[in-house]
């Protein structure tokens, strides 16, 4: 072999294994290339299917918003076993992927499905649910439903990358009867009582909540709960120094116990209510010192309390200090809109506003009172608050028009007057005028959503039932004077703190009960010319609710001139009258909600039998004891002892001989809707300079400061209200200002709690406050998905 030779073949040896060696490492770094490339698909991957849950979840609550907002502009929709079909335009979907994902959306595999609506049920909400603890229907029952969503989403990459997400979700529909609550206010509620104002329940506020000081007296208020949307201010309202007892309490309110309060100033009180006594407790001292706040008092007994009313100065509501106040001194019962506490409102009719300056004109162009829609009558369909060139607008007032009391009622009675004037600015009110004339009727209404059905000229179809005189529901009483001393009320009643002469519609609550509960029983010229209620509750127009119709005024007083609404749509009935409801111990067994476009007066003994032995401030007298409510302009407490055509005229002294008119004891089983006369508004009788607060918005007209009382102890004859209140507007008729009591009324003891019975059972017609989600996210394996989708379809 020569060495050329054996040279090369070395060096072929060398250049094969430079071969095999470029070649091993040419696999390994492809290799290393390969792996690298589908660490980073798989990487990718990883991030997309991330990201199409992330679109996924943000699909969902695209839908839910959606969902809110046709429930809470529609009501109709939230019947049982609605469907909603949602549509979510491409923009908003492309605009969730983020520019530096590199991704698009798969729009033909991108779904939305939205299940049947179930029907409703009742839940109870608790603090220690996440996110709960400052709902307004807080450690209550309410109205519960729930919708199905089903949303795919599927995203697509780069390099062939794909991802899907299935998911199942939920949207909760939450609701409560505004009698959920024992005082419910759309607007400032002010809390200041000369005399004694017992109150008993939850709280909640549109608004703010004010506490003040007045006079003198004892405790005034006991609240369950307060939830304000607005602050709390403690003698801020009318700038006072020093606050009346407010409390919070910290047990069961009943007639059978001794629970304790936790109260708003120093020191401790007891109180004995209808023989039961009740004690309230100063505020804890805690563990903080304010050093320069406390030297700012002059009074010692301040010293070393954490919460006192000059603080109000010194710790606004926006300051990190008020949380740990409020939590420490009141353990969480008062709330407001700086914990997140939002307005409950009823769809459409969410908007009340009052001008900043004071004293406001209720004509001023910045005041709204939309609310007082819902006791107006039912407008025709096309009407121009529904055929404007504004969808939206016209949406949002349909939702209101099917939110009234009117629309909603089975029985409708209605007053339409003469063409004449009875001395006063109104139609004439004569039962022996033809011109006068009181019709009973239904609605015709569509048998799945009950949405009234109307005629071609847009009135709504009526089927009328009867004459309500005929059948002796209703009688017509003008207001009349002795012929000999006009001072002297003959017929009709003088409402002195109206300062009017008032012609009565009065209304046999019992005779009602009468030709409902017993319509089988009576001869055929004493019952409805149909059978109210049908076989099974569910084919006669009877539902429980009466809506008694007034004429509007001939003059609108909201307008400098002319008739017809005011921008807010508040178009008040006639003046100098009222609704007198009479008879009304026992009500029809399914309940009963009487509601009308005027003021309401309540004579006597409501829904209860005037035995103080029986129930309470709370509990109903028995168990079969029916949901009751009433709701007008304003409503008016009259006692069991009032007598009508035996009184003089610019007093609540009894007539003839001038001397007191005294109230008897009187127990009233009722929800009251109504509205009151706001601080700083300009009335035809002067400025308001006070509302007269909440003991004021139950209205009396009697000397109840009297020896005939059930409880020897008593401040003053008993008026116990076991119900609701609920104060939705500013009255439009009975809008007098509040011009103390001294000439109106001597106040009663006045006991009001929250019924018990409506926890379970809430009077008929009462609109829903509140429609709100929450949603509820989840994702699920696909064939769940499908599965549960084809059940579904």
């Amino acid at each position: 072999m020569s060495i050329l030779k054996s040279f090369r073949e070395r060096t072929g040896s060398v250049y094969l294994l430079i071969l095999f060696l470029a070649t091993a490492f040419g696999a390994l770094v492809y290799s290393m290339l390969a792996y690298q490339n589908t660490e980073v698909i798989n990487n990718y991957s990883y991030a997309l299917r991330k990201q199409a849950r992330l679109a996924n979840e943000s699909l969902f609550y695209l839908v839910c918003e959606e969902l809110q907002r046709i429930y809470d502009n529609n009501t109709s929709a939230l019947q049982p076993g609605n469907t909603i079909t949602i549509d979510i335009p491409r923009s908003q979907l492309e605009a969730l992927l983020p520019d530096s994902l590199h991704a698009d959306w798969d729009f033909a595999k991108t779904e939305i499905h939205v299940g049947t609506l179930s029907g409703w049920t009742m839940r109870y909400v608790s603090s220690e649910v996440p996110g709960m603890e400052s709902s307004a229907f807080l450690e209550q029952m309410n109205s519960f439903q729930t919708v199905p969503i089903f949303t795919k989403v599927t995203l697509t990459g780069t390099k062939g990358t794909r991802a899907t997400s299935y998911a199942r979700s939920t949207y909760a529909v939450n609701a409560v009867p505004l009698t959920s609550y024992a005082i419910f206010y759309n607007q400032l509620l002010e809390s200041y009582a000369g005399g004694d104002f017992t109150a008993a329940g939850r709280v909640h506020v549109n608004g703010d909540f004010s506490t003040s000081n007045d006079a003198s007296n004892a405790v005034h208020l006991y609240f369950d709960r307060v939830t304000a949307s607005g602050r709390h201010y403690m003698d801020w309202f009318h700038g006072n120094t020093d606050t009346k007892w407010v409390a919070f309490h910290t047990g069961d309110f009943r007639a059978n116990g001794t629970p304790r309060f936790v109260g708003l100033r120093n020191g401790t009180f007891s109180k004995n209510i209808l023989g039961d006594l009740y004690t309230i407790d100063r505020p804890s001292t805690g563990d903080r010192s304010f050093g320069s706040i406390q030297n700012n008092s002059t009074d010692s007994s301040y010293q070393g309390l954490v919460y006192k009313s000059w603080m109000d100065n010194h710790i606004s509501e926006q300051d990190d200090d008020w949380y740990e106040l409020a939590y420490k001194n009141w353990n969480g019962f008062l709330k407001t809109g700086a914990m997140g506490v939002e307005k409950v409102t009823v769809p459409g009719m969410d908007r009340y506003e009052q001008p900043s300056a004071k004293p406001f004109n209720p004509k001023s162009t910045d005041y709204w009172n939309t609310a007082y829609q819902m006791i107006q009558p039912v407008r025709e369909s096309d009407d121009a608050s529904f055929t404007s060139a504004n969808t939206a607008e016209n949406s949002k007032n349909w939702t209101r028009e099917k939110n009234k009391f009117a629309y909603n009622a089975g029985l409708v009675i209605e007053v339409t007057g003469s063409s004449g004037n009875d001395g006063y600015g109104n139609v004439e009110l004569n039962p022996n005028d033809p011109g006068i004339n009181v019709t009973a009727y239904t609605y015709e209404r569509d048998p799945q959503t009950k949405a009234i059905l109307y005629n071609a000229d847009g009135t709504p179809r009526k089927r009328y039932v009867g004459n309500p005189r005929d059948l002796g529901i209703v009688t017509l009483e003008p207001y009349a004077e002795d012929i000999n001393d006009n001072t002297i009320v003959t017929g009709g009643l003088y409402d002195n703190r109206r300062q009017e002469r008032v012609h009565l519609v009065k209304v046999d609550v019992g005779k009602i009960k009468e030709v409902v509960d017993n319509y089988a029983d009576l001869p055929p010229t004493q019952r409805f010319t149909e059978d109210p209620i049908g076989n099974d509750l569910t084919t006669g127009f009877w539902n429980g609710s009466v809506y008694v119709q007034m004429p509007y005024a001939r003059n609108n007083p909201r307008l400098n001139s002319g008739g017809g609404p005011a921008q807010d749509g508040a178009q008040p009935s006639v003046g100098n009258y009222g609704v007198y409801l009479t008879n009304g111990q026992e009500l029809p067994q399914q309940g009963l909600t009487i509601a009308t476009n005027n003021v309401v007066y309540v004579a006597g003994h409501y829904n209860a039998d005037g035995d103080p032995t029986t129930g309470n401030m709370q509990v109903p007298d028995d168990a079969g004891e029916p949901p009751a409510a009433v709701a007008g302009d304003a409503v008016v407490l009259l006692s069991a002892n009032w007598e009508p055509n035996n009184s003089r005229a610019n007093s609540k002294a009894k007539a003839p001989t001038g001397g007191t008119r005294p109230a008897a004891p009187t127990e009233y089983s009722m929800a009251i809707i109504s509205g009151n006369v706001p601080t700083g508004r300009s009335t035809t009788t002067g400025n308001s300079s006070q509302s007269g607060s909440i003991a004021n918005f139950l209205r009396f007209l009697e000397d109840w400061n009297t020896s005939n009382k059930w409880n020897s102890s008593s401040a003053g004859t008993e008026a116990v209200v076991r119900g609701s209140i609920v104060c939705m507007w500013d009255s439009e008729i009975a809008e007098e200002r509040w011009p103390g009591h001294s000439n109106v009324y001597v106040r009663p003891a006045r006991l009001f709690g929250y019924n018990q019975l409506f926890e379970t059972s809430t009077p008929p017609g009462i609109p829903l406050g509140g429609f709100s989600g929450p949603g509820y996210f989840k994702e699920v394996e696909a064939k769940l998905w499908t599965d549960e989708l084809a059940e579904l379809n």
